[in-house]
């Protein structure tokens, strides 16, 4: 799996060298969606669990993404007012602990998970390490 940060997109390889877009319109944005209709903002970083999950740091969005299987990509932390009931608010960046919706980022720039399955973030313009539990 590839943070595809200047195209806007999740990329996956395959063993035999295959490369194709897991999630993401290569239109930056944001947008809850399947595979390709889902829109990132410059995402920066990702890992991936043991359920291969993907979670990735949407820097531009200043929102951590969590991407299925079938590429269904939805906000897993950060800030959106009305989230999930309005579609039309954008982000918000800024720095909040809290419950993962809700919480606010600023320009989260690098993730990995620990072997429990908790996520840390590099959130940067906030210069600090934050843990999703």
């Amino acid at each position: 799996y590839v943070a595809d940060y200047g195209n806007d997109v999740i990329r996956v390889a395959s063993p035999d060298g295959a490369v194709g877009t897991l999630a993401g319109s290569g239109t930056p944005g944001w947008a809850d969606a399947a595979a390709k209709a889902a829109a990132f903002n410059d995402p920066w970083s990702m890992c991936v669990d043991a359920d291969g999950l993907v979670y990735v740091a949407d820097y531009g969005n200043s929102l951590i993404r969590r991407i299925d299987g079938q590429g269904n990509a939805i906000v897993w932390a950060g800030f959106i007012p009305g989230y999930p009931a309005s579609s039309t608010a954008g982000p918000k960046s800024g720095y909040t602990d809290g419950p993962a919706i809700g919480a606010a980022f600023a320009a989260p720039a690098g993730i990995c998970l620990d072997r429990r399955g908790f996520l840390y973030v590099a959130d940067s313009k906030n210069h600090r390490i934050r843990k999703i539990y």
